[in-house]
């Protein structure tokens, strides 16, 4: 292989870029160092600046003190207190005189001390013109500084100091002001002191404090010209560089530069500018030039240029070196790893071509075991029998067999042979064959030639005359089951390689699995042969019902019921399940496609009944259960079974029915008996003989005895069936509980006991049915009374437990025993069963208990330990206190058979003689004797009854009368007593009408219209008294006062339209005769007749000469097409209608003549007054 060199351009480009690198990091180094290099300068020069302001600062503070010491003189206060009066001339000429010879030693001494002047003014006095002048002799005269120091301490009266400048001369002033010698408050200004020095003292000391050279600049000129003149100095050097105009610029900060000097030594040159005090522009009227020899530094700065040079060359050099070492070093190991890579390629090459022929024989072993797995065949040896074709001409080998081996037994099962060498069902010996080598290693034996591998020898080489061999174990259900061979007469032209023997194996392992799975189907359909034997004589479906995760539902199993029952096969139901429910009846299929549903999102059994149609169009009833089980992928599969109930529904259905006539046909005359037995008893058929009177009492408990044995029946029945009402709502516990004690208060006398409540919870409230929780306490109480000793008390309480209310009812009995502990609630369920037992009943009281209270999502249980009495206690979820209830607001509850009760009972019992007078009621009821018993009843409470045995009947009296009450039977000879209830709820004048159902089937009713009409009360049969008079109370105390009218005519159809009109506002009363006319007046009080006189003949006519006979007169309106005689109209307060006016037209003409009646009532009468309104 040859390694080209690295190209050229690429060595230069590095050396290039290192060359930029390296130069770029020198450019940084030297600027590094010239920075360096000026801050040091500024530094210095900064320092030279800081001496400069220090001595400035003394000097000024200098000034002040010589100023302020000055002024303190007393004969300069004195003399300057006389030159500030008005004098002539040569008095003034002889002040200053004095005041020169009095200050010139202090001057002496100041002008010793490099003082240039020493001035006196007068307030008035300018600085250009001063009151006395004293100068040094070198300094020259000035031409008068600004006057802003003078102006500053006169306004401020104090000492100031600071730079005044004349155009020519900068100086460092002091300024104090100058008092009266007797002004001890310096009020009065006599004068001011003036003292000035150089800006700088003493430059030769400066200079050599700073070890510097030290220069005074002055502008030149007038000191508008930007240039500098020296004022004084300390050294020469300084003159050459302001002639050269070498200084630095100044403005109001120092700056500095460096200069060269004399002999080439380099200098730095620190300008400080000084600013004229006042001047707001800053200008600079002087400067300090300071000068220091550099030279040394200088020569280190250019020392450290050429280092820095010299060092990043030397670095650029070795990096140049580096990378060409670099790059020759990477040339060399490039050049061995590609040589090493070229060789392992070259081995890799041949690896390949080795692995291609490798993977050549491996597709054509893939390929040839594909098309073997492909193969579809019904016959499990034709199947094999190709695939051992298809694997004996991939190998190019004549004989190919698949055997079951069992010791020394050598079957053929499937064989292919080009000579029929080896067939089917051929028996050989294991050792015979060199399957006996396979069966012997499990696993692939393979030879190419017996001969030069050792078997030249074996009896299958020496018997069939076999030279070439490959096979393998089958392996069936983890065990050996017999081998796959492969064989040749002829020695194989090569080895046998990984690839065939692999081959081999997989092929074994396919006939393996395939015998496996063809096994497997066998037995499955031996099993669903023998499932299909069962199924045929199971009397209902069993299935499997799968629905997977998209919806789509199927039977994968069905047996053949399911043609009976929906008509479809098994097979076609296993495709698709959606003919199945095509069938279901309209009105069960949301109800079972939701349980189906709760069933797969839940995996709860599923259960169901519902109707199928079949295909004669009937319908049949279908009961199912199964279990649900998910699946892998998602979907749901039920296992169950689906029988019909068809004839169960209907045994169902006449159970009901013989369930309700029994319920009907016992309550009812039971009714009759105990309501008979009570009435007599009652005295209100009159008072019976004493004699009569124990024979009564007999009776009527046994009467009782019996209502309650039948009422436990059939309130279990109706508990199994789900058929009993519950009316739940948020109410009060307590009341409840007083009612059931004071209720059940008569029996326990009957046993010589009482009941005490020893503890009450009178805030609790429970969500209940109060009818069956007072029957709960109803069979507690009872039970407690019945077993408890004479002359004692049964105890109960109500307390809190957690969230919930527990009410226990104790007694101090005999107890329960233990080995009845566990029956207790059963049903038919007694601790002395037998014949000879004290206490009767029929054990169903607390199995309908128990039922009771679980449906109130409570609780029941008991303790007792035989012969200490015994505790049962039962605990209901306590809710919230609402506000208040409707229950509440009108005082109402429901009692023990259903009707609604007052807390006090006893007052409802004796009827409110003002709420049942003039009250009409309208028994409907089919049962002759009850009808006679009811109306018995509530005419001894004072109301009017009147009885209609059938719907028709009463239709007709409710068109012909207007009743405020209305007790309905639900079983009526013509219909059912629903169907008037909804009729009347139709009507808009009956729309309101209270109706107590009395019926045998009170909640049947109920259940059936679930609460979509309302009606004041269900009482079931036999009804207690007291609670139909608490019931006929409460709605008719509720029941809104309506005026009464009577309407008296012969035709039907003007009643009915005269009734919808008027109604629901007033109280209507039909007479189509006058017998019915009289009868009427004479039971009631009228406010208003309306009379039918459209006929010339009718009962309408023969009433009016009745009407003035009245002892009340009402108002009367006649209906008429044509106005009467006035002799006739004469005899009543009438108003004339037409028969055809609109509902609200008479409405208006009713209202009206009601008000005018009540207004003449009112008034005092004034004549009799009569009024015809025609309309």
């Amino acid at each position: 292989m040859k390694v080209s060199r690295l190209p050229i351009w690429l060595i230069l480009l590095g050396s290039v870029l290192l060359t930029l690198f390296f130069g770029w990091m020198l450019l940084q180094a030297l600027y590094n160092d010239r920075e360096a290099f000026s801050r040091d300068l500024d530094f210095q020069s900064q320092e030279q600046g800081v001496t400069i302001n220090a001595s400035r600062a003394g000097l000024e503070r200098r000034v002040q003190v010589l100023a302020t010491t000055l002024v303190a003189n007393p004969v300069v206060r004195g003399v300057m207190a006389q030159a500030v009066t008005p004098l002539p001339p040569g008095r003034l000429r002889a002040i200053r005189a004095r005041l020169r010879e009095n200050l010139v030693p202090y001057w002496e001494a100041l002008e010793a001390g490099n003082a240039l002047e020493l001035n006196l003014f007068l307030p008035g006095d300018t600085d250009a013109d001063p009151f006395l002048s004293l100068q040094s002799n070198g300094a020259s005269q000035a031409s008068g500084d600004s006057d802003y120091l003078l102006r500053q301490s006169l306004e401020t009266r104090e000492a100031v100091y600071g730079i005044e400048f004349d155009g020519s001369r900068a100086t460092t002033a002091g300024v104090a002001p100058i008092f009266a010698p007797e002004d001890e408050k310096n009020d009065v200004l006599v004068g001011l002191l003036e003292v000035e020095f150089a800006v700088v003292p003493n430059v030769d000391k400066l200079s050599a404090q700073l070890e510097s050279g030290v220069a005074i600049l002055a502008p030149q000129g007038d000191g508008t010209s930007p240039g500098w003149q020296v004022a004084n100095r300390s050294d020469e050097l300084i003159d050459g560089w302001v002639s050269r105009h070498q200084l630095p610029v100044v403005h109001d900060q120092a700056n500095w530069t460096v200069v060269e000097g004399e002999g080439g030594r380099g200098y730095l040159l620190t300008l400080v500018p000084l600013s004229q005090s006042g001047d707001e522009s800053s200008r600079a009227v002087a400067a300090v030039a300071v000068w220091k020899d550099i030279t040394t530094q200088l020569e280190h700065r250019d020392a450290l240029i050429v280092n820095t040079w010299l060092r990043w060359g030397v670095a650029w050099l070795i990096a140049e070196a580096c990378l060409l070492l670099l790059l020759w070093g990477t040339r060399r190991v490039t050049r061995d790893t590609m040589l090493r890579h070229q060789k392992r390629l070259e081995g890799q090459k041949s690896t390949l071509e080795s692995l291609n022929q490798r993977l050549e024989a491996q597709k054509d072993t893939l390929q040839t075991l594909n098309d073997i797995a492909a193969f579809q065949e019904t016959c499990f040896q034709r199947l094999v029998e190709k695939a051992l074709q298809e694997g004996a001409e991939h190998l190019g080998m004549p004989f190919a067999v698949a055997n079951r081996i069992e010791g020394e037994d050598y079957l053929i099962q499937a064989a292919y042979s080009i000579d029929q060498r080896f067939e089917p069902g051929q028996h050989l010996k294991t050792s015979d064959t060199f399957c006996e080598l396979t069966m012997a290693s499990a696993d692939v034996v393979a030879f190419s030639d017996a001969d030069a591998d050792g078997f030249s020898e074996h009896r299958c080489r020496l018997r069939y005359e076999l030279k070439s061999y490959i096979g393998a174990p089958i392996w069936v259900h983890g065990k050996r089951y017999g081998a796959l061979a492969f064989s040749s007469d002829q020695v194989y032209p090569r080895q046998f390689n990984e690839v065939d023997e692999e081959f081999v194996r997989l092929l074994a392992r396919w006939i393996g699995a395939t015998l496996m799975r063809w096994k497997d189907v066998e037995a499955r359909e031996e099993l669903s042969k023998r499932l299909r034997k069962i199924a045929s004589q199971t009397p209902g479906l069993i299935y499997q019902y799968r629905q997977d995760s998209a919806g789509r539902s199927s039977f994968p199993y069905a047996s053949e019921a399911i043609k009976t029952f929906y008509g479809i096969t098994p097979e076609e139901a296993a495709e698709d399940a959606s003919h199945v429910f095509e069938r279901v009846h309209e009105d069960d299929a949301e109800r079972l496609a939701i349980s189906v549903s709760e069933s797969e999102r839940n995996l709860t059994p599923w259960n169901c009944e519902y109707r199928v149609r079949q295909d004669n169009g009937e319908f049949i009833w279908l009961a199912g259960q199964s279990i649900p089980e998910r699946e892998d992928d998602g979907g749901t599969i039920w296992h169950g079974f689906l029988h019909d109930v068809t004839a169960r529904k209907r045994d169902e259905r006449l159970k009901g029915e013989f369930i309700s006539t029994v319920s009907h046909e016992l309550r009812t005359p039971l009714t009759s008996i105990s309501g008979a037995l009570g009435l007599i008893q009652g005295g209100v058929l009159g008072t019976p003989p004493d004699a009569m009177r124990s024979m009564l009492t007999t009776a009527h408990n046994n009467s009782q005895r019996l209502i309650l044995l039948i009422n436990d029946l059939l309130d279990m029945e109706k508990l199994v069936a789900g058929k009993m009402s519950f009316q739940m709502q948020d109410q009060a516990l307590m009341p409840l509980i007083d009612q059931a004690v004071e209720a059940n208060q008569g029996y326990a006398d009957q046993f010589h006991t009482h009941y005490v409540i020893t503890r009450r919870l009178d805030r609790a409230m429970v969500n209940v049915d109060a009818m069956r929780l007072q029957q709960v306490l109803s069979n507690l109480l009872s039970n407690a009374a019945k077993f408890s000793p004479p002359e004692t008390q049964v105890d109960i309480v109500v307390e809190p437990i957690a969230d919930r209310v527990r009410v226990s009812v104790i007694d101090h009995g005999p107890g329960i025993p233990v080995e009845f502990h566990e029956r207790i609630f059963q049903k038919f369920s007694q601790a002395d069963a037998s014949t000879t037992r004290k206490q009767g009943g029929t054990g169903l009281g607390l199995a309908i208990t128990r039922e009771l209270v679980e449906r109130m999502r409570g609780s029941i249980n008991f303790f007792s330990e035989e012969g200490h009495g015994a505790c049962f206690f039962f605990e209901l979820p306590c809710v919230e206190p609402a506000s208040t209830s409707v229950g509440a607001l009108e005082g109402v509850g429901e009692g023990v058979d259903g009707s609604r009760r007052h807390p006090d009972e006893k007052a409802l019992a004796s009827t409110d003689e003002t709420v049942a007078a003039g009250s009409r009621l309208l028994i409907v009821e089919d049962d002759h004797d009850t009808a006679m018993l009811l109306a018995t009843l509530v005419r001894h409470w004072g109301y009017q009854a009147e009885i209609a045995h059938t719907m028709s009947e009463a239709l007709k009296w409710l068109e012909r009368r207007s009743f405020d009450a209305l007790t309905l039977d639900l079983m009526l000879p013509d219909g059912n007593g629903l169907t008037l209830l909804r009729q009347l709820r139709e009507q808009p004048q009956t729309r309101d009408l209270p109706v107590l159902v009395v019926s045998a089937k009170a909640e049947e009713g109920q259940l059936e219209i679930g609460g979509r009409m309302a009606a004041v009360d269900w009482l079931a049969k036999p009804f207690n008294e007291k609670r139909l008079a608490g019931a006929l109370h409460s709605s008719l105390s509720l029941r809104p006062q309506h005026e009464r009218i009577l309407h008296v005519e012969s035709d039907a159809g003007l009643s009915q339209r005269v009734a919808g009109q008027i109604a629901p506002s007033m109280t209507l009363d039909v007479a189509r005769s006058l017998q019915e006319a009289r009868y009427l007046l004479d039971s009631h009080d009228y406010g208003l007749i309306s009379l039918d006189l459209t006929a010339p003949q009718g009962p309408g006519w023969e009433i009016i000469p009745i009407l003035s006979q009245l002892a009340r007169q009402p108002a009367v309106i006649i209906l008429s097409e044509e106005a009467l005689a006035p002799t006739l109209v004469g005899r009543v307060k009438t108003a004339i209608a037409k028969p055809g006016l609109s509902a609200e037209a008479l409405m208006d003409a009713f209202d009206r003549q009601l008000n005018a009646t009540r207004a003449l009532s009112n008034d005092e009468p004034e004549g009799d007054k009569e009024e015809d309104q025609k309309e």
